[in-house]
């Protein structure tokens, strides 16, 4: 079974998510909108109050929404766009929340305006008046087939399929127009997700290798049943490194915690991988500035030592040069008064080559161009 580490919300996820949000929010008036980050930054948060309920926080990101428990602080300066928001959505009452379809998209609705979060590929926050002409998005975008920008009518991307509007007989037809097999098209085509569309295969015994078109029509039935069912089942839970609206068949007797709601199980598992995700960043910042001060510590050991051969080699030097201070003393001399005396270097050169003084036995070279006399001491 192929093991996914659950990152992103589904269509399937999106679609029991909306429907809880509409028992809970929908009555609601949207009393603050924060945007964390820079301008561009994809993370909102709008404190609903809903009378008789109380206060609700929604949070939403590029690829996910839910209700949360976990109030960040207020930035200080809000983002262009949130202040945006707050002109046109704060105090305003939500009539309506709904799935575009089958997609992951989550429309948000009041009087005046229809707020849109698009929560796949990079996503985007969209902000549409009443008859869904664009009034200003988070993100200008541009495909071959669709754009989102101001001033113009909001236009979906190309609908998936939805399997909760078909009947039976179109679902059927639909599996002998693809070449992908079950567990693909499932995945993508019907936009369940691989682990939803392992645990469809799971539950009706059918191999999610096999191709669409060679599938027997009762196991297309089952199938078809299957997620019917699926749909009225509700028990969110948390796995390790998945959420789910309902226990999940494939997990076996794994270690899960059942929650009351799917916001709950989802604040629960994507607040905590939020946490272990700052927490190995942080841990990596504190390892590369160790790595940092060792190499910094290396270097500086390796410098100490370094001198200390200087110093002991200059020590060593000076040393030498004391205890033949005499000599080195009357090289000098010798050859300033040679100097004196009218003596070209040649000459200089030839007389100290013919004496046999430790002063001239010293001298190994005399560079006149550099005014440098080498001994050997």
């Amino acid at each position: 079974m192929y093991e996914e580490v659950k990152n992103e919300m589904t269509s399937l996820d999106i679609r029991f998510l909306v429907r809880e949000l509409r028992k809970l929010i929908t009555g609601g008036f949207i009393r603050k909108i924060y945007q964390y980050g820079d301008s561009r930054s994809k993370n909102l948060f709008f404190e609903i109050f809903v009378p008789n309920k109380g206060a609700f926080w929604l949070y939403m990101d590029k690829n996910k929404i839910f209700l949360t428990k976990h109030k960040k602080p207020a930035p200080q300066e809000p983002p262009s766009f949130c202040m945006f928001l707050r002109k046109h959505l704060m105090n305003k009452k939500i009539k309506n929340i709904t799935q575009a379809g089958f997609d992951r998209i989550v429309e948000i609705e009041t009087e005046q305006c229809v707020f849109i979060a698009e929560l796949f590929h990079s996503g985007n926050f969209i902000l549409c008046d009443s008859l869904k002409n664009i009034i200003m998005p988070l993100e200008i975008q541009k495909w071959k087939d669709r754009e989102i920008k101001p001033k113009i009518p909001y236009r979906y991307p190309p609908k998936p399929l939805n399997p909760f509007a078909m009947d039976i007989e179109t679902f059927i037809s639909s599996f002998f127009r693809t070449e992908k097999k079950l567990i693909a098209y499932l995945a993508s085509s019907l936009g369940f997700g691989s682990v939803y569309a392992q645990e469809i295969c799971a539950r009706c015994g059918v191999d999610g290798n096999i191709l669409c078109k060679e599938i027997k029509t009762d196991d297309i039935v089952a199938i078809y049943n299957t997620i019917q069912e699926m749909d009225k089942e509700f028990s969110p839970c948390v796995y390790e490194n998945f959420v789910s609206p309902f226990p999940l068949k494939i997990y076996g007797n794994r270690d899960v915690i059942f929650k009351p709601s799917f916001s709950e199980a989802l604040d629960e598992y994507f607040s905590k991988r939020e946490v272990e995700t700052v927490k190995e960043s942080i841990e990596k910042q504190i390892k590369e500035e160790k790595e940092k001060l060792e190499r910094i510590v290396k270097q500086q050991d390796e410098a100490l030592e370094r001198w200390k051969r200087i110093e002991k080699q200059s020590r060593e030097m000076g040393d030498r040069i004391y205890s033949y201070y005499s000599v080195v003393e009357g090289v000098i001399e010798g050859i300033r008064k040679a100097k004196e005396s009218g003596l070209s270097w040649s000459e200089i050169k030839e007389k100290i080559s013919q004496e046999s003084s430790p002063e001239a036995e010293a001298i190994k070279e005399i560079r006149e161009g550099d005014n440098v006399v080498v001994l050997s001491l």
